[in-house]
């Protein structure tokens, strides 16, 4: 009925069912050999992520588990270090454009770009990056410091714990 109210055949309609599904079926593959290269990609930079050197953050250590890079590295300069990584270490590999490369940064790794803080202590700012002479005479110091924040951590999640449950008001 619905044939012969537009005047067509059965013919018609399975000709066109046909080269519907091979249009179709040509999309689908294109769609997994892209999302295999995608696959690939992702790797690639998330090897190249991996194997620049990262540091905590200094003062939520114990409550994160981003990283950040050093101070000096920009995401420009980072995605330039992965095209020469990726000429040198992958010659014939896809490489990732930069967009990809930015959304698998900030979307699949817990990573950050470091941002100085401003009440980081002297002690730990020179202990990052020491001359030779400071170096020696720092490690005791800074290894006394590292300890005092533990004990004085504690001491303050103590004040905390007891101020709960103290009935004083202040």
């Amino acid at each position: 009925m619905f044939l012969d109210s537009f005047n067509i055949t059965d013919m018609w309609i399975t000709t066109l069912f046909k080269k519907w599904m091979k249009i179709m079926k040509k999309s689908l593959q294109t769609i997994a050999i892209a999302n295999a290269r995608n696959e690939n990609i992702k790797i690639s930079v998330c090897q190249h992520i991996n194997s620049i050197p990262v540091k905590e953050s200094h003062y939520v250590r114990q409550r994160t588990s981003k990283l950040y890079f050093e101070e000096s590295l920009t995401f420009p300069k980072l995605y330039s270090l992965y095209i020469e990584w990726m000429t040198k270490n992958n010659p014939s590999d896809t490489k990732a454009i930069q967009e990809q490369y930015r959304r698998i940064f900030y979307k699949e790794l817990n990573i950050e770009f470091f941002k100085p803080k401003k009440d980081q202590s002297l002690k730990c700012e020179v202990h990052e990056k020491p001359s030779e002479l400071e170096k020696e005479i720092t490690t005791r110091d800074y290894a006394l410091h590292m300890a005092n924040k533990c004990i004085i951590r504690q001491i303050k999640d103590n004040d905390k714990v007891e101020a709960k449950q103290s009935k004083k008001n202040c």
